[in-house]
């Protein structure tokens, strides 16, 4: 009866020293290599998700506007070559509802113009419409 020693991690992680017999340090020794084998087995094909966030095409934002996701694609110099072709109340109306940093409502908008909403829904899809074909032209 031969003894050998060994390291042996405990579940709580800590370490000792043992001296075991030669058969139980080899049949320790093969268990931890089948324990290695079969957790590369199962997690050879696993992608976590932390390794993709910086890949944000892979991964949609359930939160995100699909309007939103679109103008943050474009060329930023692009948009804003597209934005100066248009008139010039187009300008400020896609300001204040899409790009500055608090964005009117189209209510709140009717409300600053003193007209109906209704008027401000309208103009609001031409000048989207309007920018839409200049973006296609550049």
């Amino acid at each position: 009866m031969e003894l050998v020693k060994i390291t042996y991690r405990f579940a709580d992680g800590h370490e000792e020293e043992l001296e075991v017999e030669k058969e139980v340090a080899e049949t320790l020794k093969e268990l931890d290599r089948q324990e290695y084998n079969n957790t590369q087995k199962e997690s050879r094909r696993h992608v976590f998700r932390g390794a993709l966030e910086f890949e944000c095409e892979n991964l949609a934002d359930p939160r995100m506007d699909t309007e939103e996701a679109a103008i943050r694609r474009i060329d930023a110099r692009k948009l804003w070559l597209a934005l100066q072709q248009l008139k010039p109340q187009q300008q400020a109306m896609i300001f204040a509802l899409y790009l500055s940093q608090k964005p009117l409502s189209q209510a709140e908008y009717a409300v600053v113009l003193g007209v109906r909403e209704e008027s401000v829904k309208q103009n609001a899809w031409r000048a989207r419409l309007a920018l839409k074909k200049i973006l296609e032209k550049l």
